[in-house]
């Protein structure tokens, strides 16, 4: 993966993260996980294995079609 794709994906995750904060009245945290995105996408059958233990999920063959659309519309150059 190249470095111009690294960033985007690391700003993306930055900006995403900011949907995850809370303040304990000292600073402003971020949860690290995503856990609920993932339930819902294995709900809408693009992946399976959340639930798990395991680091990695699989992708359903709609999930991973639509991994690659969204990869293209939200951070690939010819998007």
């Amino acid at each position: 993966m190249g470095m111009e794709i690294e960033t985007k994906i690391d700003e993306l995750v930055l900006a995403l993260m900011t949907l995850n904060t809370f303040d304990d009245g000292k600073t402003i945290h971020a949860k690290k996980s995503f856990d609920d995105s993932l339930v819902r996408l294995q709900e809408k059958n693009y992946i399976h294995g959340s639930d798990h233990k395991s680091k990695s999920v699989v992708f359903t063959t709609e999930g991973l079609a639509r991994a690659k659309e969204y990869f293209k519309k939200h951070i690939s150059d010819n998007g």
